[in-house]
């Protein structure tokens, strides 16, 4: 229960913090609604998620390492995620403080991002549908959710078409984790569906692709991701090869391909809303067609899960975005009602997803949680 009570404070600071809809600074309550989940995972056990032994273990090898050791040293994690725990290990060998600060560094520009990226109203929808469906994870492939939150905080700069910024962010975020650069793609996804208001000739009339061409385009696309999930096996062991950084996935192929009829399905529930409001207003800029898009992409190559020992996690920078899109859907409806009633249908999704995911499977193991130090468990 620590987790719901956690994760519902930490909504209602967000929502404290942001009812003022013209507000996007971090106040006092958006400050506690970061530091508390930051809390929580710096003080789990490290049987709390399969990967936080790792973690731990390297952040004590660094507390006796100098800097030149540090920077000769071979280690398949990226080097921003090392400098972040070197620098705390010289202050602290207690490797609870490094797990804080990681998190710390992850809610900071997911909230920041969500501020910035939605209708700040909806800022508290955002953060649990960040909560529900992706903090678990994050206890476990720490690196890449860092590196998520970075992008998540960059695509203001994919909104307001600055690629070079945009661009600077993706490779920032690659220095936590390298799956980061699929991330470049995001911004031509993008400038292909959404209309600005400044794309205008001298007419004054909006300029955008024709929807005949526009849905060619996007069978292209699709047809292109159906390509990667055929030939994964051997884009996995050419990527290996060139770059060393997926060693566990190309010693994990799988002899067998299993579809994920599960993550379909919940793919298929998030997707009816946005197709059912695609010709309203929702979608007067494109941006339901833009997330339509994202979502059926990570749908597809999702099943690389099938293939090869977590080589899914290379949509990630694609499929987070959805902590946007529901929020943005939402404010663009007409009606009370109608907002109030999506939002509750997207809470129950998700909600059983979560329930579903880490109760009844024990994903990640990161349910129950413990901790030494709360004297939890």
């Amino acid at each position: 229960m620590i987790y719901i009570a956690c994760f519902a404070i930490s909504v209602l600071c967000a929502y404290l913090d942001t009812r003022d809809k013209k507000k996007k600074q971090i106040g006092i309550f958006g400050w506690l609604a970061i530091l508390l989940p930051a809390v929580l995972a710096g003080l789990r056990d490290v049987s709390v998620g399969t990967d936080t032994a790792a973690y731990v273990n390297h952040f004590k090898e660094m507390t006796t390492q100098s800097f030149t050791q540090f920077i000769s040293a071979k280690a398949y994690m990226e080097i921003g995620f090392r400098f972040l725990f070197f620098i705390i290990s010289r202050f602290t060998s207690n490797p609870a403080w490094a797990l804080f600060a990681a998190h710390l560094f992850m809610m900071f520009f997911v909230y920041k991002s969500l501020t910035e990226n939605v209708d700040v109203k909806y800022t508290w929808l955002g953060l649990t549908i960040f909560y529900l469906l992706f903090f678990s994870l994050s206890m476990n492939t720490l690196r890449q959710y860092m590196a998520s939150a970075l992008i998540l905080w960059g695509f203001k700069f994919v909104r307001e078409k600055k690629l070079i910024n945009w661009l600077a962010v993706v490779i920032f975020a690659a220095l936590f984790h390298v799956t980061s650069v699929a991330a470049v793609f995001i911004y031509f996804l993008y400038q292909l569906y959404v209309i600005r208001t400044d794309s205008t000739g001298k007419d004054g009339m909006i300029r955008s692709i024709r929807p005949e061409k526009k849905l060619v385009i996007s069978l292209c696309i699709l047809a292109g991701a159906v390509l990667i999930l055929v030939f994964s096996r051997q884009l996995i062991l050419l990527l290996n090869e060139i770059t060393g950084k997926f060693s566990v996935q190309a010693k994990n192929i799988y002899d067998y391909f299993a579809i994920d009829y599960y993550d379909i399905v919940s793919n298929l529930l998030i997707l009816l809303p946005f197709i059912l409001f695609r010709r309203s207003q929702a979608n007067e800029n494109g941006d339901c067609d833009f997330y339509v898009m994202v979502v059926a992409l990570c749908m597809i190559l999702y099943q690389l899960d099938t293939i090869s020992y977590n080589a899914g996690r290379i949509v990630l920078p694609f499929w987070i975005l959805i902590i946007f899109a529901v929020p943005t859907l939402v404010s663009k409806l007409n009606g009370r009602k109608l907002r109030a009633g999506v939002t509750a249908y997207y809470l129950l999704v998700f909600m059983w997803s979560y329930y579903s995911s880490y109760v009844l499977n024990g994903s990640g193991e990161i349910w129950p949680y413990t901790s030494e130090i709360l004297k939890i468990g």
